[in-house]
């Protein structure tokens, strides 16, 4: 790969540096896909016969340093936004401010995108044939617990077949108090070759949600029959819950790269933004500002893990 260096051969996987960070390639048949164990577990590349897939507008150097988005980001603990600096979940009242690590905000100043970013404290734990395995401790004294004062621990798994780039994340409890989950990845995605206004889009059955000027949820839904159609000059920032079992998938050029939502996995957003050449097919494990809602998240608890799983499966003509 043209963007890595110092490659050490253990198997099917490669440990490599990417802009002197630790990486690892995993490859399986027509599809190669890398990861930055030592950035935030960001999902860097995933090709196919030779051809990226992920959109990547911003440098892994940047990830790290200010949690940019790019790839597939890992979003953590919450996705998408929250409604307001202050949120209460399990009895207890959290108030993030500006001094809180990894604290970003969108353009009308709400907290968003968590405050995981480009995390250095990864530790790979597996990497072996065709999958890589990595946790991280989120405890006291941990930059940005105090956003999130609830100790736990991450095991992020990624797996890759000749068919499918396989993603799980288990969120576990470290103590006996409940933990609300609300995290969820954001995949930048691509069909090289076609120009973005000719790519199908296929989405599932699904409750609509609709969204403010600011993209907070509303609690208003709309049940909307599944559907498939060129995006065309279509703008899209659209939140969704649906079974499991969802597939959401664009199509163009004879391949077809399809996000098939697995356990734990109930919500999502479709993001088009205007004259990009991406599209973000995002799974989520709860809804937009789910933590801003009391009990408007799902729980894990010491006994009982959340995990949520995803795959991208590549087919071609």
């Amino acid at each position: 790969m043209g963007e890595t260096g110092g490659v050490e051969r253990t198997g099917s996987v490669d440990r490599t540096e990417l802009e002197g960070f630790e990486a690892v390639v995993l490859r399986a048949g027509d599809l190669e896909t890398t990861w930055v164990t030592g950035a935030g577990m960001l999902g860097w590349s995933l090709r196919h016969r030779g051809e990226e897939l992920l959109a990547r507008s911003r440098t892994v150097a940047e990830h790290a340093e200010r949690g940019a988005t790019t790839g597939i980001p890992l979003l953590h603990p919450w996705a998408n936004r929250l409604d307001g600096d202050v949120y209460t979940q399990e009895g207890r009242t959290v108030t993030l401010s500006d001094a809180v690590p990894g604290l970003r905000r969108d353009e009308h100043g709400l907290p968003i995108h968590g405050l995981l970013g480009g995390a250095r404290d990864w530790r790979v734990v597996e990497a072996d044939g065709e999958r890589v395995a990595a946790t991280l401790a989120w405890g006291p004294g941990r930059p940005g617990f105090e956003g999130f004062p609830w100790p736990h621990e991450l095991r992020y798994e990624v797996t890759l077949s000749p068919e499918a780039l396989e993603v799980a994340v288990t969120l576990i409890p470290s103590g006996e108090e409940r933990l609300p989950v609300s995290f969820g990845h954001h995949p930048y995605l691509r069909l090289p070759g076609v120009p973005r206004a000719e790519w199908l889009l296929e989405l599932p059955e699904r409750e609509a949600l609709e969204l403010d000027e600011r993209s907070i949820p509303t609690g208003r839904a709309e049940h909307r029959p599944a559907e498939r159609a060129p995006i065309g000059d279509r703008v899209l920032d659209d939140h969704m819950a649906f079974e499991p079992g969802a597939v959401l998938a664009l199509e163009a050029g004879g391949r077809r790269l399809a996000l098939e939502c697995g356990e734990g996995v109930r919500y999502g957003q479709v993001w088009v933004p205007e004259g990009r050449d991406f599209a973000c097919l995002e799974p989520m494990a709860a809804p937009i500002a789910a933590l801003s809602t009391p009990g408007g998240c799902p729980l894990a608890h010491r006994d009982a893990p959340f995990r949520a799983a995803w795959a991208l499966r590549v087919t071609a003509n």
